[in-house]
């Protein structure tokens, strides 16, 4: 109970005495009963947790409806740029043949950079490695960059297989036209390789998993775990060469890429009746 006496320099006199909503007002001690009310109250400015969730909710939506096109659009432009990549290497390959011929004049194409350390050679180097007699200290590799002067990976970081055909990469003797050179090499479209095509030389970049690849750091990746893949990574002569396919299709993933230099090709293009071989 509050008790509130109040005299003016007129001598009038009021007393309030009351609490919470209910007073009792005397002006000239003549009481006169109040009540007061609160003005309602406002929820204070704000959101509740049922409309923050709502609307967390639908900026997910949004960003994954987004982030999906962005993920393609990565996607396509390492794809185009390993397909770039791989065709320079491809010109740097008809390049060195080119420049470098046998005693008869015969071009011949450089060797693989090895990828396990072998006597005679240095593995993942970026240098071909070649024996003292002309041939290659082994078919299949990586390719050669530094020799070539062509960039060292494709866009995921990996360095990318070479394969080629022996008789097309010996210095003592090299490609020839009349007889044609042996292209040892098969071009398979999957792994049992019941329809196949011979090829000189092979590019592979084995694609956005990199399964099987060396790394940039000299290092070997996860084994690939598809058939199909697991071909371009065992270092025989055959090697897969077919549209990609994701994973659980039949044969497995497959996101190789692949550059085939036929025998055909090449010996057109370096063994003209101008060049003599």
């Amino acid at each position: 109970m509050t008790l509130i006496d109040v005299q003016t320099p007129g001598n009038s006199r009021t007393i309030a005495q009351g609490s919470g909503e209910k007073w009792t007002v005397q002006t000239d001690l003549q009481p006169i009963s109040l009540q007061v009310r609160q003005a309602p109250r406002h929820r204070a400015g704000g959101f509740t947790l049922i409309e923050l969730s709502v609307v967390l909710f639908i900026l997910t939506l949004l960003f994954a409806g987004a982030l999906t096109p962005l993920t393609q659009q990565l996607a396509e432009r390492q794809n185009t740029q390993t397909r770039r990549n791989l065709e320079a290497v491809q010109s740097a390959l008809i390049g060195y043949a080119l420049s470098h011929r046998d005693a008869d004049g015969h071009p011949y194409l450089p060797c693989p950079d090895l990828r396990q350390p072998l006597a005679g050679g240095t593995a993942n180097d970026g240098r071909e490695d070649r024996k003292p007699d002309g041939g290659c200290l082994g078919p299949t590799g990586n390719s050669p960059w530094i020799s070539l002067g062509v960039p060292e990976t494709d866009a995921w970081g990996n360095h990318f297989t070479y394969a080629v055909s022996p008789a097309y990469a010996h210095s003592g003797h090299g490609m020839s036209l009349r007889p044609a050179s042996q292209a040892e090499l098969r071009i398979c479209l999957d792994r049992d390789c019941a329809t196949h095509m011979q090829a000189a030389a092979v590019l592979i970049s084995h694609g956005r998993n990199g399964l099987g690849a060396i790394n940039q750091i000299g290092r070997m990746n996860q084994a690939a775990t598809a058939a199909d893949e697991q071909e371009n990574t065992d270092g025989d002569l055959r090697f897969v060469y077919r549209p990609p396919a994701a994973l659980g299709r039949p044969g497995g993933e497959f996101d190789d890429l692949g550059l085939v230099l036929s025998a055909e090709y090449l010996l057109g293009r370096l063994c003209g009746p101008e060049m003599g071989c």
